[in-house]
């Protein structure tokens, strides 16, 4: 089965890294809490439309395509810690590390709207999808998690969460309304084949199919050096935004990549630029996300072809 040939190929491929590093790959992001030298951890998924099924026609007229229908897989490569928090399956979970505590997304299934809603990505009705909870089960339980995860701020003070699809594609689910009332730091997606770095206000949500970055600048914006804030502005130096922090990185290894540098400006995405810097990439990219402490966390993409870093900041709070 090609299906399962490309699968093992992926896995094999990248064994190297996941047996060394806690990664959460979809988007591709490698997770570091603490020294800049720490090595271990897990390799962590989270599930995105293409793993709902296999519909090309080597699975179909080789009788395979409903063995490897709704999520089946990925259900059974993988083994997510869903029962420690509640979650079912790899769908939906949630795991502490350090000072952060993780949250996976179902951005694709168990909720009215998703994009494997009661089929797979093909739209193929033999071929059935989602229904892994009672109606309701996975909404309620992402609630029931942030606000558990928010009131325990004293001893992990970072909320971060990921999902395949960036948020106007899940915020139709309410997803936006439970970030901000629980204060989730940030989010992490990809599944449009860009890089982007979106810092917003609470209303205010950037197009996700063009690589953008943006920032709120009129806040206070700190830079962290040897521990202490230095109080000179930086765009590159972010403290408490008003907001949930997007990171959007869909383009590690993907052939629909420009690979290119692209430039935009604050009024592609809506922003004024007295309120916004904009930068842009279309570079196939993975990123880093280094957790220095309860109050300092550091973000860098970097260029898969050279390791030329494309965009670096720090949050802190």
């Amino acid at each position: 089965m090609e299906y399962e040939n490309v699968y093992n190929g992926f896995v094999g491929w990248f064994q190297n890294v996941s047996s060394i590093m806690p990664v959460r790959p979809l988007p591709v992001v490698c997770v570091q809490v603490g020294r800049s030298d720490l090595v271990g951890g897990q390799y962590m998924v989270s599930v995105g439309n293409h793993e709902s099924e296999c519909h090309s026609p080597a699975c179909i007229l080789g009788g395979h395509g409903k063995a490897l229908s709704n999520f089946s897989a990925y259900n059974a490569r993988w083994r997510m810690p869903s029962a420690s928090s509640g979650g079912v399956e790899n769908m939906w979970y949630s795991f502490d590390f350090g000072p952060v505590h993780f949250v996976s997304l179902n951005s694709e299934t168990d909720w009215p709207g998703a994009g494997e809603e009661n089929t797979g990505d093909s739209g193929d009705k033999s071929l059935p999808a989602g229904h892994f909870g009672r109606d309701g089960e996975y909404l309620a339980w992402l609630e029931a998690d942030l606000k558990a995860a928010s009131a325990n701020r004293a001893t992990r003070p970072w909320i971060f969460a990921g999902g395949h699809r960036p948020l106007p594609e899940v915020s139709g689910n309410g997803v936006k309304e439970l970030f901000a009332e629980y204060g989730v730091d940030m989010y992490f997606a990809g599944h449009t084949h860009s890089c982007t770095c979106t810092m917003k206000n609470s209303d205010r949500c950037l197009a996700t199919h063009t690589p953008t970055r943006a920032a709120i600048v009129d806040a206070r914006l700190y830079p962290v050096s040897n521990g202490t804030y230095n109080p000179q502005p930086s765009p590159n130096r972010f403290h408490a935004p008003n907001g949930t922090v997007e990171i959007i990185v869909g383009g590690a290894g993907c052939d629909e990549m420009l690979d290119e540098l692209a430039a935009t400006t604050p009024a592609d995405v809506g922003g004024p630029p007295k309120t916004n810097v904009v930068t842009a990439t279309a570079k196939v990219a993975s990123g880093v996300l280094q957790v220095f402490n309860s109050s300092a966390v550091h973000w860098q993409l970097i260029y898969s072809h050279t390791g030329e870093i494309l965009d670096d900041f720090w949050l802190t709070k």
